[in-house]
């Protein structure tokens, strides 16, 4: 059967569109022609033509917008203009690299179900530290030789304990930036295969544990280190040496090995020149003037005085301080270090005992346990180094006053250290308090004084860190615990 003539121009357009370089030539010739028959109208011909393309224009909009209120993810935003806005503001905030940019949109469709979810991307990675590590970092801040702890009876804090009663403990100042602990943690166990960040390590400080920034002005300090620091931070200021920024970098930039013995007491010919070659040659002008402050015993106390003069010779008094500085350092990481040791060895048969002398020390006590005990027990007396002695009787001193002064608080009279001592005791049963009277004292010091009268004085006295008693009149000492050099001295010829 024949086809009809439109038949023929339907199948004619379809065959045309396949054939897309023939399409746009029959199309370029209609719109050529279209133009023409446009430019020749004239009166109510063109007025019906605009007619037409309003019409067409109003059915295509309408259509448009029909397809817009049809479609759900159009259909909170009124309008195309404030969704190309939203668009934009978008786009605006992804990051810049295509990959990232990808990655995000990605996971953005995920979330809102346009397409489905996996679960093999992006699995999060659980990482979490060892109790052994946590408790070892605890212990760590908790070290005589990184934190001090506080002696008031109003230094302390309040804390919950596993079932939630009120538990108060002694305060801490660390020593130490957050920065410096960290690295002194690591250089300590380099041993452990977890790495620990330094997020991760002030996250672990004990609430009892504070920052220097909490550091009362009541509170003792090292004049070795602190006249060292308050010379080197205003030449820090005129001479560019990391070896300057703190009292750590400057010890480590003087020495070869802060281990080593020779090094720290000064008698390495490898870094005896360390201050002149690694310090003092960056100094462009001796002559600038500066201002520095030392503590100074005057009148039996101890004064921060100001000192006004130049680099060159700042610099003089930091050299006449230097080798003496050295060596305590060394004394007081030596000695803090065998006091961690010997509190882990400490068992039935050894004990570790930490004295905190006074005017009051009890002097009949211990002639009491020299007479009784030193023909059977191995007695070793350990000193720490100058300034650095503070530990847990420091708490218990606190701990004690805190009591007896919450009691008076309560109406208790305490007047005297006898009522001081019976308020004590019936307050706590884990410290013993006694009391100390003066007739106890002086018979005591009429004993000492003859016996120091009949023996000599042990040489070198201020640089013993360790005693031992050989036998009745005969002790072995040591600069420090662990030296491999010692000595011997008889009281008595």
């Amino acid at each position: 059967m024949a086809k009809t003539h439109a038949e023929r121009q339907k199948l004619y357009r379809q065959n045309l569109l396949k054939n897309k370089s023939k399409y746009d030539q029959m199309r370029k010739i209609s719109r050529i022609r279209d133009n023409k028959r446009r430019q020749n109208l004239n009166g109510d011909l063109l007025q019906q033509l605009r007619n037409r393309q309003k019409q067409a224009s109003k059915k295509y909009r309408d259509r448009k917008k029909l397809e817009r209120i049809n479609n759900k993810q159009s259909s909170s935003y009124k309008s195309r203009q404030s969704f190309g806005k939203a668009v934009k503001r978008v786009l605006q905030s992804l990051p810049k690299d295509i990959n990232r940019c990808v990655s995000v949109i990605h996971h953005i469709a995920q979330e809102f179900n346009i397409i489905p979810k996996t679960t093999s991307h992006h699995q999060r990675e659980q990482r979490s530290l060892s109790i052994e590590l946590k408790q070892l970092v605890m212990n760590f801040y908790s070290r005589d030789d990184i934190s001090y702890q506080l002696p008031g009876k109003r230094d302390f804090i309040t804390i919950k304990d596993d079932n939630s009663n009120s538990k108060k403990i002694q305060k801490r100042i660390l020593l130490f930036s957050l920065r410096e602990a960290h690295q002194l943690f690591l250089n300590e166990h380099d041993h452990i295969d977890a790495y620990l960040s330094l997020g991760s390590f002030s996250d672990l400080r004990p609430s009892n544990v504070l920052l220097q920034s909490h550091m009362t002005h009541r509170s003792c300090l090292c004049a070795y280190h602190e006249n060292i620091n308050l010379l080197i931070k205003p030449l820090s200021k005129y001479i560019p040496c990391p070896g300057l920024h703190s009292l750590q970098a400057f010890s480590a930039t003087l020495v070869c090995c802060e281990t080593n013995e020779k090094c720290m007491f000064s008698q390495c010919s490898l870094c005896k020149n360390n201050l002149e070659n690694k310090i003092i040659k960056h100094v462009t002008n001796f002559t600038q003037s500066i201002n520095w402050y030392q503590w100074v015993l005057k009148d039996g106390y101890s004064k921060k005085i100001e000192f006004n003069g130049t680099i060159g010779e700042c610099i003089e008094v930091l050299k006449s301080k230097v080798n003496q500085f050295l060596a305590h350092i060394f004394i007081k990481r030596q000695q803090s270090e065998y006091f961690e040791k010997m509190k882990k060895i400490s068992n039935n048969e050894n004990i570790c005992l930490q004295i905190d002398f006074s005017e009051n020390f009890r002097l009949d006590i211990q002639d009491s346990v020299q007479n009784s005990y030193y023909s059977k027990v191995e007695l070793t007396w350990n000193y720490f180094a100058t300034s650095h002695g503070k530990g847990v009787v420091d708490g218990v001193g606190g701990t004690i006053k805190r009591l007896v002064y919450r009691a008076i608080l309560s109406g208790q009279q305490c007047s005297s250290a006898a009522q001081f001592v019976k308020i004590a005791q019936s307050k706590t049963d884990s410290i013993n308090v006694i009391e100390l009277e003066d007739i106890h004292i002086e018979n005591s010091k009429v004993k000492m004084e003859k016996i120091f009268q009949s023996i000599k004085t042990v040489p070198e006295t201020k640089k013993i860190h360790s005693v031992k008693v050989l036998q009745n009149n005969t002790i072995e000492y040591k600069y420090y615990s662990n030296s491999s050099t010692k000595k011997t001295y008889r009281f008595l010829n």
